[in-house]
């Protein structure tokens, strides 16, 4: 049961809308640069999440809060990644090794494989655009996180806006309220 809840932020997630034209999304799916990778460093707090599989979904909307801590080891393509969550009243707590390849990261732990990137977004944002792999099932997440517990409501738009060029379902499956959890 502990993979599941360690499975959304690894993945460390309705009715659809039409996506914006391919002309109106080149800029807000772009990939944050290699060498601006040092800008990731610090503690996050999960903002808002998207997933494509029911799976998340369910476990996304259970969600209460939840937190990263992104930190450098002595490997210039390793960094460490702690998280916590609250979900369903439950304080789960991890951390794991995250690896880089150029623009993408990987994460193994506990039978799930997540692969993705960072996102270009404002500068006290952090959006993780992954693909989690989990017993055969194949996941796709679109998260954003911020250094305090709520973002200007033209980065949500934004977000929303990315998640919608990537072909989320829309709805965002969790929202923070701003307030649970301890940081």
């Amino acid at each position: 049961m502990c993979v599941l809840y360690l499975a959304p932020l690894l993945a460390l997630l309705s009715v659809g809308t039409a996506a914006p034209a391919p002309e109106d999304c080149g800029h807000l799916v772009k990939l944050l640069a290699q060498e601006d990778q040092h800008t990731i460093f610090g503690k996050w707090i999960f903002i808002e999440g998207f997933s494509n599989h029911e799976m998340f979904n369910a476990l996304l909307r259970k969600t209460n809060s939840s937190w990263i801590e992104i930190l450098p080891t002595s490997h210039t393509e390793t960094v460490l990644l702690n998280q916590g969550n609250l979900i369903d009243g439950k304080c789960l707590d991890s951390s794991a090794n995250m690896t880089f390849s150029k623009n993408i990261w990987q994460i193994s732990q506990n039978n799930i494989t997540a692969t993705g990137h960072f996102l270009l977004s404002c500068p006290d944002c952090l959006v993780m655009d992954l693909n989690s792999t989990m017993d055969e099932v194949h996941i796709r997440s679109l998260y954003i996180f911020g250094k305090s517990r709520t973002l200007p409501e033209a980065e949500l738009k934004q977000f929303q806006k990315q998640a919608e060029c990537l072909q989320y379902p829309q709805p965002a499956q969790f929202s923070y309220d701003g307030v649970t959890g301890h940081y």
